[in-house]
């Protein structure tokens, strides 16, 4: 006997949702629409940058410019690569302290993944392009240095770590991926952001002046991880829960159209 369609199309759609499918799906529309990124990407693949292997990410936002008059006559690139995880277990991210840094726009610009240059060699370039960069930075989110999920069962997979690695592999693997084509193609600068969008609440956890645990709820936080890759720098991570997801990419596109349309002078 054959299954009733709609009982069917029920199933299949409850399967999806087990899976996670509709987050991903609903991060990359709302990208599209509200974050008006120039093309957004699905289950785009890259190398893995450890084993080399192909690996599959879920969400690419690319902003670029190509108004290479106003970058010292280089395109500018700014691409999200965007990990999203469903779950419901909470993640704990550890900070060191309840109050925002003063010095997160400058810690946000070091752990920013860059490709097309080569840092040292365009040292003085690299300085005028922080100093024009620096202010759309100011008041970002200040990082923590690690993260958990919690879980009830000794030996689980910690979801919010691989969640972590996952997006990390990815972020290089594009910024790779960038820098091959600007070999092979002209000059450019790429500006990768790794992200991760939950649906798990998030938590703070930090030591108080009074020398106590605490932890508060939050809808958006971040990592700074020094990332196992051969010449990589500290990775600066978004965390987000899905109930912030349309503050996190009105913010995240205004600092995209910000970073790729920032009038850089020519050297002198």
């Amino acid at each position: 006997m054959l299954q009733n369609p709609e009982s069917l199309r029920d199933e299949v759609l409850q399967w999806l949702e087990n899976r996670g499918y509709p987050l991903e799906m609903r991060v990359a529309h709302a990208l599209r629409n509200r974050g008006r990124a120039f093309y957004v990407e699905q289950s785009r693949y890259y190398p893995d940058p450890t084993s080399g292997e192909l690996r599959e990410s879920d969400v690419v936002a690319n902003w670029t410019s190509t108004d290479t008059e106003k970058s010292d006559g280089r395109a500018i690139y700014f691409s999200a690569v965007i990990e999203c995880k469903s779950g419901g277990a909470p993640w704990i991210i550890f900070t060191e302290t309840e109050k925002p840094d003063r010095n997160t726009s400058l810690h946000f610009l070091l752990s920013l993944l860059w490709a097309g240059v080569d840092r040292w060699k365009y040292r003085e370039e690299f300085s005028r392009w922080d100093t024009h960069i620096s202010p759309v930075m100011a008041g970002r989110h200040p990082a923590g240095y690690g993260i958990t999920q919690k879980r009830n069962e000794r030996g689980a997979r910690d979801g919010a770590y691989d969640a972590v690695r996952q997006v990390a592999a990815a972020a290089y693997g594009v910024l790779n991926d960038r820098q091959s084509f600007h070999n092979g193609f002209g000059p450019g600068i790429g500006i990768v952001m790794p992200v991760i969008v939950t649906d798990s609440p998030l938590f703070e956890c930090y030591v108080n002046y009074a020398g106590d645990v605490e932890a508060r709820s939050v809808t958006q936080s971040a990592l700074s991880l020094r990332m196992p890759y051969e010449s990589a720098s500290n990775c600066y991570i978004r965390i987000i829960n899905v109930h912030a997801l349309d503050d996190a990419i009105f913010n995240l596109r205004t600092m995209a159209e910000q970073i790729v349309e920032v009038d850089i002078p020519a050297a002198e």
